[in-house]
Formats: structure tokens, C-alpha cells, sequence
């Protein structure tokens, strides 16, 4: 087990590691590659043994967490690509010196940045944890701290994402999608947003361009009601009854037998051009405004949507709830549903003591319902019994569900 420890006074990371084997000497070649030799990209480190221990140290003066830097701060997409191009970077260019992609430390508080916004990284020998799910995580991290106006970095967060989610995940087609200015592409994936339909025959990959309409983005120029509107469609319609005026005026359409401009012909051409006006401008200039995110994916109104998959809508004529006495009632309408603290990300967001910021996941498949706890810290329990984490466990009518301090009981109703 390799235990992490930042040192905030004395600028370092340490890591310790209780497995050491003095007789292996696979690590000592990799730390003698990275003490040898300057990567950049990765913590400048020195390795020691106490107490038949091996601890690592890493010099982080003048850096900062990623973190940190983010705490006050919203990432557009010039310093995402900057960042993971940056880690893309150094793993690949280790390749160069033996190193493995997996023994990488990843993650907002263990990525380090320069005045510049460059990544440092610590590299453990050893450590072993998937590159795609540590870049998954952060693509995560982000998602939660981005600017949802910004489509650009939502995209490109969110195509990373689902990247490191490919069986085939390889570091080298992350740094090639970063480095293509002309489009964002989504991965190959059989199903896609819940505002789409699924794939039908062989999957095949989804190409965003920078300014596409994004399906799970309201528009900055949505109103609520009226929906939005070709500015220059509707002026030039609402001239019509003008020209008509005028070229009636010019043409003396509108005189009466004694010379005078009749009013009545005069009203019924201005009625006529608002008519034809009205008609254009609602056939072609408005384009009629998204429905709310929560309407659109059959969620409730503190139900926010998740970036990720969204198939298997849940069948009319069954509906699952789960019903608590002093807590506040869930309906799941769609699956997989999250529930956690984290209120930009989960479908249903249960502010209680106890719940995680990911907690537990719920999901329908053929066999019926389960239930997963997603590394919770307080663990979720069915019917009395934790279950293992990231592990779908089966769940029915009448069980119970503990999440932090809250105890629901699972509700089917059909018909």
C-alpha cells in the first residue's frame, strides 16, 4: 500500500511505501532513470528506506496544486487543452525511458502547476493505478468546476471523458484529439446524450465542430418563453407592411374618388403587410425555445442533468421511487440515477449528513433492479448490509436503502 502526504511547509509530496521488497530490483531501475535524467514534466524525486520502508519525496517549490488553482478560478478550454496536453505530453515522452504510464500519480491535488499553467506530476514505481481512470477522474473534476456558457470547454471536458472511458483508451489518441483545432469528437459509443437517439447498426463516432449547438447546453439567447430569434429575418419582415404602404401610395391604390388617401384602403394594406409579416417571422425567424434540462430528461426539478450516457428511459407503466418518512421522496425516471451531494452532477441532489458527493448509483437492467455505492465515504447499505463498492447489488420492492443518515424504503408501482 502506497500512502500520499503532502507537505505544505517544507514543499514536498511523500509517498510511502509499505509493500517495499529490498529484493526487487525493477524499482531501483526505474528511480535510477528518473534520479538520472530530467524529465519534464515529472517532480524532481529522491528515494530513501526507513524502518523497511521505502518513501519517495518530491521537490514542489514554486508549484501549486491544481486544485488550488482552480479553486477560485473557471477553466476556459485554452488552459484545459494546456493541461492535459501537458500530462498527455510527459507520459508519452517517459515511454522514451522504460516508464510505465500507470505508475503516474494523477489527480487535483497530486497534479502540480507552474506560474504558466503547466502540469508537473509525480511518477511512484509501482504505483499501478489505470492512466484512463486517474484522466477519467480529472475530466471529472473538471466537469463540476467549468463554465457551462463556455461550449468549447464543455465539449472538449466532456469528449475526454467518455475517451478515457474506451475499452481501446490509449494516451496517444488523447494528445492527437487535443491537438486538432478544427473539430471536438466524441468517442465511439453505441448510445449517446439522453437528447439523442441510439446508434442504429455499427457504432461510429460523433464529430462536434466548435460551433455546434450542443443537445445538453440551454442557449445563451434562449428566452424562456419565445424561444430565439434570426434578428435579421424579423427586421426585414416587419418592413413588409411599409414597402406595401408605400408602393400602394406610390402607385395611387389608395385614393379615393375626390383625390384623397382613402383610410380604410389605407388600414387594410397596412393589416395585410402585418399579416404576411407575422406569418414569416413565426414560419422562419423563431426558432422555438429548448425545454427546461430537467423537463427534457424526465427529472425532477433538483435533478440536474449528467454529462454522461442516459439510455434506458424508464417504461410508462412502471415508476420506481424510494419513500422515506423524514426525508425527501426520490422518483427515478430514467436510468442509470445518481444521487449525491455534488449538485451540478447528480440526477438527484440529497443534501444530508453522511452523503457523499457521489454516493450510489441506481440501475435497471433485464434482470431487474440494483443498486452500486460509488466509493462512498459512509458506505451504502441494503437491508442492513454495506455493500461492496462499485459492485451493482440487487435491489427489489420492500428493501431498505441507508445513504449517510438517510433510511428509504424501494417502491415499485406498476400500472
Amino acid at each position: 500500500m502506497k500512502n500520499i502526504v503532502r507537505d505544505i511547509e517544507k514543499n514536498r509530496l511523500l509517498i510511502t511505501d509499505d509493500t517495499y521488497d529490498s529484493g526487487g530490483g525493477r524499482s531501483d531501475f526505474r528511480e535510477k532513470m528518473l534520479m538520472n535524467n530530467h524529465l519534464e514534466g515529472i517532480l524532481e524525486m529522491k528515494s530513501y528506506v526507513t524502518d523497511n520502508r521505502k518513501n519517495y519525496e518530491y521537490d514542489t517549490t514554486g508549484l501549486s496544486t491544481l486544485d488550488s488553482f482552480f479553486h477560485e478560478r473557471k477553466p476556459d478550454r485554452e488552459i484545459l487543452k494546456n493541461v492535459f496536453t501537458g500530462i498527455a505530453e510527459t507520459v508519452i515522452n517517459a515511454e522514451n525511458y522504460m516508464l510505465e504510464e500507470n505508475d503516474f500519480i494523477i489527480g487535483p491535488d497530486y497534479v502540480f502547476l507552474d506560474k504558466n499553467c503547466r502540469p508537473f506530476m509525480a511518477y511512484c514505481p509501482g504505483y499501478g493505478k489505470a492512466l484512463s481512470e486517474q484522466l477519467g477522474s480529472m475530466a471529472e473534476y473538471f466537469m463540476n468546476r467549468i463554465n457551462y456558457h463556455d461550449q468549447k470547454a464543455v465539449l472538449m471536458t466532456y469528449t475526454l471523458y467518455m475517451q478515457c472511458r474506451e475499452e481501446g483508451f490509449c494516451i496517444a489518441d488523447i494528445k492527437k484529439y487535443l491537438n486538432d483545432e478544427n473539430m471536438i469528437e466524441a468517442p465511439e459509443e453505441k448510445r449517446e446524450n439522453v437528447y439523442e437517439q441510439e446508434w442504429v447498426g455499427e457504432p461510429k463516432k460523433k464529430i462536434f465542430r466548435p460551433d455546434d449547438d450542443l443537445p445538453f447546453l440551454p442557449k445563451e439567447n434562449d428566452n424562456k418563453k419565445g424561444g430565439r430569434i434570426n434578428l435579421p429575418i424579423a427586421v426585414s419582415a416587419l418592413l413588409i407592411p411599409v414597402i406595401l404602404t408605400a408602393a400602394a401610395l406610390g402607385l395611387k391604390l389608395l385614393r379615393s374618388p375626390d383625390g384623397k388617401t382613402d383610410s380604410v384602403k389605407l388600414l387594410a394594406v397596412v393589416i395585410l403587410g402585418a399579416g404576411i409579416a407575422g406569418y414569416i417571422i413565426k414560419k422562419y425567424a423563431v426558432k422555438p425555445a429548448a425545454e427546461p434540462l430537467s423537463e427534457r430528461a424526465g427529472l425532477k426539478e433538483e435533478a440536474t442533468e449528467l454529462l454522461f450516457d442516459r439510455s434506458g428511459m424508464m417504461a410508462k407503466e412502471e415508476t420506481f421511487m424510494l419513500l422515506s418518512d423524514d426525508h425527501p421522496k426520490i422518483v427515478i425516471s430514467s436510468f442509470p440515477f445518481y444521487i449525491g451531494k455534488d449538485r451540478a452532477h447528480m440526477d438527484f441532489f440529497l443534501d444530508r449528513q453522511g452523503v457523499s458527493r457521489y454516493h450510489v448509483k441506481i440501475d435497471r437492467s433485464g434482470q431487474g433492479y440494483s443498486a452500486e455505492d460509488l466509493s462512498s465515504t459512509n458506505g451504502t447499505y441494503v437491508n442492513g448490509e454495506r455493500l461492496l463498492p462499485n459492485i451493482p447489488s440487487p435491489i427489489k420492492g420492500g428493501d431498505t436503502i441507508n445513504i449517510g443518515i438517510c433510511t428509504y424504503t424501494v417502491k415499485i408501482v406498476n400500472g
